[in-house]
C-alpha cells in the first residue's frame, strides 16, 4: 500500500469523480427548537483528524472549502453569516481513513465460453467454477457537522457523512455536495 501524500490528503473528503458513489449522510436534530427563530450563524473552530502515518495536510486549503460549501448553504437558507453574537454556531470534525472491502465474485460459467450479458466483474478476475473475493481498497472520508444554539449551548443539528473516494478516481471539489448532503432538511419545519 502506498503512502498517501499531503496533497492527496488535503482532499480526501471533498474529492472524487462524477462516478464515485455518492456520499451517505445520517442527521438528527432536536425536535423541540422552533428553526425559525434563527436568522444569523457564525463558526466555532473545526477539528481535522489525520492518521498518525499520513503528511501533514493543508487544513487552511481544507477549512476554507468546507466554510465556504456552508456559507453557501446558509445563505440559500435565509441565514446571514456574522462574526458576533451569532445565535447558531457551527463546527466539524473531518478526517480521512484507508478502508479493505472483501467483494464476493460468484461463478460466472453459463456452459459457453463468454459471460452471460450484463455479468459484470473487475478487470483481471472472474470466477470460473467457484466463489472468488477481491479486494477493493479506498479512502473514507468523514465530516461531522454540528450546529449549536450559543444562548442555550445545545446541539440542534447533528450531521455525519462518509464519503468513499477510489484512488483511481479524478480528484475534483466535493464540499458542496457534502455539505449540501449534512443539511439537507435544515432547518427543519415545524
Amino acid at each position: 500500500m502506498t503512502r498517501i501524500t499531503a496533497t492527496v490528503v488535503v482532499l480526501l473528503l471533498m474529492t472524487g469523480c462524477a462516478s464515485a458513489p455518492s456520499a451517505s449522510t445520517t442527521t438528527d436534530y432536536d425536535k423541540n427548537v422552533d428553526f425559525s427563530k434563527f436568522t444569523t450563524y457564525g463558526f466555532a473552530p473545526g477539528k481535522i483528524i489525520e492518521q498518525p502515518d499520513y503528511e501533514s495536510i493543508d487544513r487552511q486549503r481544507l477549512e476554507e472549502r468546507i466554510r465556504a460549501a456552508v456559507v453557501a448553504e446558509m445563505e440559500v437558507r435565509g441565514l446571514d453569516y456574522v462574526t458576533d453574537s451569532p445565535q447558531l454556531l457551527v463546527t466539524y470534525t473531518a478526517g480521512a481513513q484507508q478502508k479493505a472491502d472483501l467483494v464476493r465474485i460468484a461463478p460466472t460459467y453459463t456452459g459457453h465460453d463468454y459471460d452471460a450479458p450484463g455479468a459484470w466483474r473487475p478487470a483481471g478476475w472472474y470466477a470460473q467454477t467457484e466463489e472468488q473475493f477481491w479486494s477493493k481498497q479506498y479512502i473514507e472520508g468523514t465530516l461531522l457537522l454540528d450546529i449549536y444554539d450559543t444562548q442555550t449551548k445545545q446541539a440542534v443539528w447533528k450531521s455525519y457523512t462518509k464519503v468513499q473516494i477510489m484512488s483511481d478516481e479524478v480528484q475534483r471539489n466535493r464540499a458542496p455536495e457534502v455539505i449540501a448532503g449534512a443539511l439537507k432538511g435544515f432547518p427543519p419545519k415545524r
